[in-house]
């Protein structure tokens, strides 16, 4: 079939503006790489995260308790909403790894006795489940058994409740409770120093005297239930037996490190869909805007031959919807393979059985569809002018522009300027609103460009605020209960070890008018000097003799201040509930938690001078015997290394950080040379006749280019200022929008990325400056000066 008069005219357009065409379509390109590598991201997780969980049957109430006969369970199962009671067991061992020098803890988990449960269900991966009879027999968990090079029939040693046994690897195994594996206290998993392992219920009640007895419980309620309500009546029917700290699915670490991921992809998807679109619609703006202007004889001789309104319209539409097309097609393969790229990093984070998501070509048509959309937005008002431009005008030349004296002229600057100088300044002045326009869309580039890298510079700042200000140990150990601070005395006697001091950590409940929040309290010496509680700006908060220190973001969902008084319930012993007043708040960017002495929070619960951990320095050059001496400690369960929890942090985080930042680094790249070629451009096409002339008239080439090209450059300087307070909006945005209990990121910018985007944009400018500048090399004076003006 052969082509219309239109369609010719159109791919005619098309390849005479080639230039200008994949200049806009390798931003569209760069929008929907983008914008299909986070939507798929964000479908992948929330996927396997909905399958795994839905499939292994992850609790909707979780709690622990000290001990309770099973009978309890029957008391539970009645509660109104509850579907569905399993009790089990977990303990805490420590292991012993051949050739493995440094202490390994576990969290151990009682397996029923048809291997896998109803609730929070195993999925064996390799190898079987141990038999319910055997107590030598175990599964470890699938990140720790790779970072250790298990496979099923290894051996390991454990210490359970003090008695050492040897443990025979039957399989490998994943459960939604453990999609993320980190131990308590850390930030990040670190599989080498933390791993997970089932056991037969029996091996475990006799290793604890627990049979007939359960120190954990999962309940799944009903579609409707009132998960506070059942809640409550969990905490008042477990309170008798030290529990009393129920709490939902959603405050579970593996449903919400995975939920709180895909909600921080979602923000930074949306913030990242603004930007383009935004820039995208700018360009063809102005790219179809020039093309009208241009074509106003053409539009008149298809109005004149019988073309209708609608028809013209059409044809300027499907121009957009011709480089919104090519955007995409290139675009669309990029997309998928950093979507895999992305899928790579976060399984190795999160560890579902399988990723799922196939080829993500919804998210590829809706980012192509959304892209049109702001296209045709963008040319709307070209668009409607082409439409309404009536014949007869349109077939007359355009009146010629009022000139008057420019604002330097006024100033009388003009006197420090040559005349390609004064060229420059007066075209500027003259076309306000194609140099705004220009000058906001590398201004958005330069915004890009800060925003990818501002979340690595946040996540450093509060690294070095965590690690390196408010924490100066070498190694924080758990103990494996409460203890008098005697213990601090044998740790310190350790070979290697220079100085011991000791915390407590208490799991509490704090109620407040605003409503309660389950966290952990915080207790160390006021005078303490390894461990510091440092705020925001770098200043030290004391802990006070009596009262508590919350973090500021606690104290807004408690919705308390400094004097109000907060209600404290211990959650781990049967104990009443007490009062304590607010004595200070300190920003904090990680958690929330409460900070008190440890003479406070001891004379509250009503204890004596205990610990349950400390914080040690050492001589670094012991540091293998010191952990050695660690290891074989009948009182310690854990030990953790600052330097190894900084690098893990890093080498966990960063590796997405990089990745991102790199991508998006190229994608604002992609924003600043579509924005400065085309309107270097478009500026060369405007007035090739005036430079043709001026090169008539005398002028050399490199004058001509100084003209064109400098106003370019005037416009480029000005904008990079212009885009850092733009970025510097666009990382607070984000950042609010990122806020929530776990992550709160401060809006941190350094000098390097400040110079690290103007070097981009720069570098973008230079080389749109010399594509253009080559195409003025080009320019034929003769057929230049012949076109009609």
């Amino acid at each position: 079939m052969s082509l219309s008069a239109l369609h010719r005219k159109l791919l005619r357009d098309l390849w005479r503006m080639r230039g200008q065409a994949i200049a806009v379509a390798l931003v569209v390109a760069a929008g929907v790489a983008t914008l299909v590598m986070l939507s798929a991201t964000v479908g992948m997780l929330g996927q396997s995260r909905d399958a795994f969980f839905a499939e292994q049957r992850l609790a909707d109430v979780f709690v622990e308790l000290e001990r309770a006969p099973r009978s309890v369970l029957a008391r539970l199962a009645e509660i109104s909403g509850v579907e569905r009671v399993e009790g089990r067991i977990r303990a805490v061992a420590k292991l012993e790894i051949e050739g493995f020098r440094e202490p390994v803890s576990a969290e151990v988990l009682s397996l029923p006795a048809d291997g896998t449960g109803r609730l929070n269900r195993l999925r064996v991966m390799s190898g079987r489940a141990p038999g319910s009879e055997r107590s030598d027999e175990a599964i470890v968990s699938v990140p720790f058994a790779r970072a250790h090079g298990f496979r099923p029939g290894a051996h390991l040693g454990m210490i359970l409740n003090g008695r050492r046994q040897r443990l025979t690897i039957t399989g490998l195994g994943v459960a939604p409770e453990y999609v993320i594996q980190v131990s308590p206290g850390s930030l990040v998993p670190d599989p080498r120093r933390h791993g997970v392992l089932w056991m037969p219920e029996r091996a475990l009640a006799d290793a604890y005297d627990m049979n007939g007895a359960f120190n954990s419980a999962a309940l799944a309620l009903g579609h409707d239930a009132p998960v506070p309500r059942v809640i409550a009546a969990v905490d008042r029917v477990l309170r008798p037996y030290g529990g009393g700290g129920a709490y939902p699915r959603t405050e579970q670490l593996s449903y919400q490190a995975v939920t709180d991921e895909i909600r921080a992809l979602r923000v930074v998807g949306g913030v990242f869909m603004v930007v383009f679109l935004s820039v995208t619609a700018f360009l063809l703006n102005v790219v179809i805007s020039r093309v009208v202007h241009g074509q106003r004889e053409q539009i008149a001789l298809l109005k004149a031959f019988g073309y209708s309104n609608l028809a013209v319209g059409l044809h300027y539409g499907e121009l957009i919807a011709g480089v919104v097309l090519v955007g995409a097609l290139i675009g669309a393969p990029p997309g998928w393979w950093l979507t895999g790229q992305l899928a790579g990093l976060y399984a190795r984070f999160y560890h579902f059985p399988e990723l799922l998501g196939g080829m993500p070509l919804a998210e590829t048509l809706a980012a192509t569809g959304l892209m049109l959309a702001a296209g045709l937005l963008g040319a709307l008002r070209a668009i409607r002018a082409a439409v309404r431009l009536p014949p007869a005008e349109a077939m007359r030349p355009e009146a010629p522009r009022l000139y008057r004296r420019s604002l330097v002229e006024r100033l009388g600057l003009q006197r420090w300027m040559g005349q390609p100088t004064r060229m420059v300044a007066r075209h500027i002045e003259r076309a306000p609103l194609r140099s705004g326009v220009t000058l906001l869309g590398v201004a958005l580039a330069t915004g890009t460009m800060l925003l990818t890298s501002f979340m690595g510079d946040s996540f450093f700042h509060v690294v070095q605020e965590r690690f390196e200000r408010a924490q100066h140990q070498d190694l924080s150990v758990s103990l494996i209960d409460e203890r008098g601070r005697s213990v601090l005395h044998a740790l310190a006697a350790t070979p290697g070890v220079l100085y011991a001091e000791g915390i407590r950590q208490v799991p509490v409940r704090l109620l407040g008018p605003g409503g309660s929040e389950r966290t952990v309290i915080q207790a160390r010496d006021p005078d303490a000097r390894l461990s510091r509680l440092i705020d925001r700006d770098g200043r030290e908060v004391p802990l006070p003799p009596r009262g508590i220190v919350l973090t500021d973001f606690l104290a807004t969902r408690l919705g308390v201040s400094v004097g109000d008084r907060v209600a404290l319930e211990p959650l781990q012993r049967a104990l009443p509930v007490r009062t304590v007043p607010v004595v200070a708040t300190v920003g904090e960017y990680l958690g929330m938690s409460g900070y008190m002495s440890l003479e406070a929070i001891n004379r509250l619960l009503g204890d004596g001078p205990v610990v349950t951990g400390a914080v040690l320095r050492i001589d670094r050059s012991l540091a293998d015997d010191v952990l050695a001496a660690l290891r074989d400690s009948p009182v310690v369960t854990g030990v953790g290394d600052r330097l190894l929890e900084i690098e893990n942090f890093y080498s966990e985080r960063a590796a997405t950080l990089l990745f991102t930042t790199f991508i998006t680094g190229l994608l604002a790249g992609a924003i600043a040379l579509g924005v400065v070629y085309n309107s270097a451009t478009i500026t060369l096409m405007e007035r090739g006749r005036e430079l043709a002339s001026l090169r008539v008239l005398g002028f050399t080439r490199h004058e001509v280019a100084y003209i064109l090209l400098g106003e370019l450059a005037v416009l480029v300087l000005l904008a990079i200022p212009v885009g850092m307070l733009v970025g510097f909006g666009l990382c607070h945005v984000l950042a609010a929008a990122m806020w929530d209990q776990n992550y709160r990121l401060p809006v941190v910018v350094l000098a390097d990325t400040y110079t690290l985007a103007a070097a981009v944009i720069l570098g973008t400018a230079v080389v749109s400056g010399l594509l253009v500048r080559r195409r003025l090399g080009r320019l034929d004076l003769i057929a230049v000066l012949k076109t009609r003006e």
